[in-house]
This record gives C-alpha cells, sequence and structure tokens, in this order.
C-alpha cells in the first residue's frame, strides 16, 4: 500500500504553520516536514484581512515539498485550522420520539445532529456539532448507537464562527493557491484532544490557548466541550503596551519576549546594562496579563460552573 501523505495548514495572527504527515495502514501519523511564515497586520483575530497572504502560505508549501522524502510531490489539498475570535459554542437540546421501541442507529444520531445544527442562528456558520449527553427513554447513555427505545435525546454542543471566517479562507486556499480544503479542524478542539488525558475531559477541566491575538477558552466536562469561547486579547496586547515606553513593535515583541515577566520582582527600578528599566517593562507585562488572566476565569461563571466542578 504506497504511502498516504497528509497536509495541516494553519494561518494564525502572527504566522502561518505547515505541515506534512505519513498515515499507515493503522492510522498512525509521523510528521515529516514542517514550516512556518511571519505575519504583519494580515491576519487580524485570527481572521484573514489581506488575502495577499496567500504569498506566505505559497511559501510555506514550496518549502514543504521540497523536503527529501516528498519525493518531489506536490501539495493539492489541505486540512485547515480554523479558530478566530468569532468562535463559540452554544448548548441545544433536540429529542425525537419514535412509533415503538425501536433500535438506536448511527442515522438517527446523524437527524439529531442535524436538527442541533439548525438550531442556531442562520448567519452564523457551524463548523460542528459535538455530541455532550444522550438519552435513551431518560436513561443517560454514553453511546446510545445499538440500544433499544422509544426516545431519544441529546445535548449538543454547536461550535460557529462568524462566515468570514471560513470565506477568507477559501480564497486564500482555494482561489489563491489552487489547492482543496479537505477539512476544517476546529484547533481548540483538536489541541484538547492531543494535551488532555480521558480523566481530565471526563472529570472536567479548562483548557486554554493563549494565541497572539485571541485566547480561546474550553471547557470539558463528561468528554465533551461543554463551553467555549474566543477572548480577542493575547500576547500581542502585551506588546503594544510596551511602545507606549516609546519602542517601535518590533523592538517591543523582542523585549517582551526576552526579558518579559508576568510577576515582576518587588524592589527599586534599575536599568539594565542595555539602559532599559525592566521594572518598568515588567509592570505593562504584569498588568496586561493579569487582565488576560482575570477575563479567563470569569468564563467558569459565564458557563455556570464553579472552579469545584473541574478537579481534572
Amino acid at each position: 500500500m504506497p504511502e498516504r501523505y497528509i497536509v495541516a495548514i494553519e494561518i494564525g495572527s502572527s504566522k502561518i504553520r505547515g505541515a506534512v504527515a505519513v498515515a499507515d495502514e493503522a492510522g498512525m501519523v509521523d510528521v515529516i516536514a514542517a514550516e512556518e511564515e511571519k505575519l504583519i497586520d494580515s491576519v487580524r483575530y485570527g481572521c484573514i484581512q489581506n488575502v495577499d497572504v496567500s504569498t506566505a502560505s505559497s511559501r510555506v508549501c514550496e518549502r514543504l515539498e521540497a523536503y527529501p522524502r516528498l519525493k518531489d510531490a506536490t501539495i493539492t489539498g489541505a486540512y485547515v485550522g480554523l479558530g478566530g475570535k468569532s468562535l463559540s459554542s452554544k448548548i441545544v437540546e433536540v429529542s425525537t420520539t419514535l412509533p415503538a421501541e425501536m433500535e438506536i442507529t448511527a442515522q438517527l444520531v446523524a437527524d439529531l445532529k442535524a436538527k442541533a445544527e439548525a438550531m442556531v442562528d442562520s448567519s452564523r456558520d457551524v463548523v460542528d456539532v459535538v455530541p455532550v449527553r444522550f438519552t435513551v427513554d431518560n436513561k443517560t447513555q454514553a453511546n446510545p448507537v445499538g440500544t433499544f427505545g422509544q426516545s431519544v435525546g441529546a445535548r449538543m454542543a454547536v461550535l460557529t464562527c462568524a462566515p468570514q471566517i471560513k470565506r477568507m479562507l477559501r480564497r486564500v486556499i482555494e482561489e489563491r493557491l489552487g489547492m482543496k480544503i479537505q477539512d476544517y479542524i476546529v484547533r481548540p478542539l483538536a489541541e484538547a484532544a492531543l494535551v488532555l488525558t480521558d480523566d481530565e475531559r471526563r472529570l472536567g477541566c479548562m483548557f486554554v490557548d493563549f494565541g497572539a491575538e485571541t485566547t480561546t477558552v474550553a471547557i470539558f466536562k463528561n468528554d465533551a466541550p461543554a463551553y467555549l469561547v474566543t477572548l480577542p486579547m493575547g500576547s500581542r496586547n502585551i506588546t503594544i503596551d510596551l511602545t507606549s515606553l516609546n519602542y517601535i513593535e518590533e523592538r517591543a515583541e523582542e523585549i517582551k519576549r526576552i526579558s518579559g515577566n508576568a510577576m515582576p520582582a518587588e524592589g527599586p527600578r534599575r536599568p539594565g546594562v542595555d539602559g532599559i528599566d525592566y521594572s518598568e517593562v515588567n509592570t505593562y507585562v504584569n498588568a496586561r496579563a493579569s487582565e488576560i488572566i482575570q477575563n479567563i476565569v470569569a468564563q467558569l461563571e459565564y458557563a455556570g460552573m464553579k472552579a469545584a466542578d473541574l478537579p481534572g
């Protein structure tokens, strides 16, 4: 059986990343190539603002194709990461009553997902529907397929985004690069699948992805995303704060990365050997980092939960 190649592309606010992996017959994936390209002002809050980002995307793909193991292959399609400040979730309840006690099939579950999808605002694009809980004849079931009953209910997490997110991705990937989008992968769900253990997802935990211009908060409970929201703030806010100290943005970013400390030390201010007052720098870093953390913690209340509900 020939090797099966999988390509993934993620276009974020600060960089584009691309990777190529090889999948074997058992489904194991081996990443064989990865490249990235920095972006400045082409993507804001996870949404593409300028289709010229396709130029940077093309450079990433060209460098991936140059890897020896790819044997002069050409990238014709990719799985594309999807995120951005408009990404959010809504919990909906759906149910159906059958004419008699019957076997619950995968098709019936698919119909419930379609019903859940139809319940969200039509002005938004649905990117995924994730089951949170099923009931069969009012009894909770982790997986109802194969069970028997006359009534089936489900709580579903419907993840949506602004239509512009997908539209701009299509313009860059399909129209400009001539590649097919194989599917959209919801970034926080994919990251959580890699990072969280089964116990953490089942017991309940909060998963946070800090980005350049957005911070995504996903709360998992009973092995499902019970709440997801993207906050329009990230590490670039700290960089912009530091420009008020009369640094250009590139220099402010460098200072933040090398010497930034969200927990500044107490004591008198003393300039460093380079003349920079790092006490003043880190006062800004601390203030903005604290604001971001406060907004993250507040999501517990918005989700209708307490910290004790998330022992994982």
